[in-house]
């Protein structure tokens, strides 16, 4: 059975005055002292305060007031949704409850119903403008009669009840995620999440739980490692892991390298990719691009190495490829166009004769036969090539890999090769206007 102390008689905050004989009583606001003072009444909260002046007898009135308020709610507060009654033990708990309400007082300034106090809402007061004659002071001495019924109360309890279980449901959801770590912004997520809770907990059990939840999140950052898992010429894929599990990791890193240029990062699910330009790389000697992420305790660092092969004739697609074509109403692409460039050194002179590209923009391959392109110098050449086959768009909105991946069949000295693709691409569709035949 919970245990519950319902406040419902307040007492007053008692003021000890000097022997009557010294003291003389200048003005008063009635003719006689009433009944209410130095009293206690049922869901009434009476205070007296004495000072030089009737604004500080005021202010003094309304802080004691607040302060009965805040008495009454940390006695009322149960914490049963927070799990304290499990661990605390009976005079733990009165401890705890001191502490509460030292942070209640704290927080009263935001508390709306505490900082609506005012005397405005008084039942009644009285004041009395006194002349000790021992001291020579003169000073004032008002007391307040102020209704706090229960129903008020039990609303400013339930209020706090609520907030506290939202805080350690913060916390119970932080800790059953710890070890479904799946991709790295659910560790960011978690450490601010017990930051902003962190403050609330001024009880040493929950507090010391929050804290050590947080610092093995913060760990988990030192744990993250970084693979490659597949390179080649122009292009390295990433993956990451934690505790040996993979995880998805967005952040772009910081990328250098003193001969690679057009270094170009993107991630989608839990695969990364770099791609990069190696034309003004010495051929046949060590190049290395460096990648670095700044996590928060840890850096982490990549190296990628590679070597451009000693050779008097190649040729490659280099740049951004651009895809245009109509969308229809069924999300069919049709009319596309595709426009890309090829680099060559002493490969020329050569025919494209397909293309064939993976692009995640469109559900099928994108395939164009019959290309036919004959270039016959070497250099930088852009091929402009379209196909009528309708393919259906994919729906990309969680795709962040703008990359795409294929082959150009080309034909040199009557031989066909395969040059390798993985460029970054932009696709631009119209929409197919429908002419309404009723209206021609």
């Amino acid at each position: 059975m919970k245990a519950r102390i319902i406040i419902l008689l307040l007492l007053s905050a008692g003021i000890a005055f000097p022997a009557a004989a010294k003291v003389k009583v200048v003005n008063r606001s009635a003719s006689s002292e009433p009944s209410w003072i130095n009293g206690t009444e049922q869901q009434m909260i009476i205070v007296s305060s004495k000072a030089p002046t009737m604004e500080e007898a005021r202010q003094k009135c309304l802080d004691n007031i607040r302060l009965q308020m805040l008495d009454a709610i940390s006695q009322n507060i149960e914490f049963s949704s927070s799990e304290i009654s499990t661990q605390y033990t009976q005079n733990e708990m009165i401890d705890f409850r001191t502490q509460f309400n030292s942070e209640l007082r704290k927080q009263s300034a935001n508390i709306p119903y505490i900082k609506g106090v005012t005397l405005a809402k008084a039942i009644d007061s009285y004041w009395e403008e006194r002349y000790d004659k021992s001291t020579k002071e003169r000073y004032f001495v008002l007391s307040v009669k102020y209704a706090f019924p229960k129903s008020e109360l039990d609303g400013l309890v339930a209020e706090f009840e609520k907030r506290d279980a939202e805080m350690w449901q913060v916390y119970k959801e932080c800790k059953a995620g710890y070890d479904d770590i799946s991709e790295y912004e659910q560790i960011e997520s978690a450490v601010n999440a017990l930051n902003g809770i962190k403050s609330y907990f001024f009880d040493t059990h929950r507090r010391n739980q929050v804290e050590a939840l947080q610092k093995n999140y913060m760990a988990l950052y030192t744990q993250i490692n970084v693979e490659v898992e597949e390179q080649g010429l122009g292009y390295a894929e990433f993956k990451f892991y934690l505790g040996g599990r993979q995880i998805m990791l967005r952040a772009v890193p910081v990328m250098r390298s003193q001969t690679a240029t057009e270094l170009s990062y993107s991630a989608s699910g839990n695969t990364a990719l770099l791609t990069y330009a190696y034309d003004a790389c010495p051929k046949g000697s060590y190049n290395e691009i460096m990648l670095m992420w700044n996590l928060p305790g840890k850096r982490l660092e990549r190296n990628i190495t590679f070597t451009v092969p000693r050779r008097s004739d190649s040729l490659r697609a280099k740049g951004d490829v651009y895809i245009t074509g109509m969308l229809d109403e069924e999300n069919t692409i049709s009319d596309i166009t595709v426009s890309i460039t090829f680099q060559a050194e002493g490969f020329a002179p050569y025919t494209v004769k397909r293309l064939e590209l993976k692009v995640p923009a469109l559900k099928a391959p994108l395939i164009i036969d019959a290309v036919d392109e004959e270039v016959g110098s070497d250099g930088q050449y852009t091929l402009q090539c379209s196909t009528e086959a309708p393919i259906i768009g994919a729906d990309v909105r969680y795709n962040t890999l703008d990359i795409l991946q294929g082959k150009a069949v080309v034909e040199r000295n009557g031989e066909e090769q395969d040059i390798n693709i993985v460029l970054p691409y932009k696709i631009m569709v119209r929409k197919t206007e429908i002419i309404n035949e009723d209206e021609e």
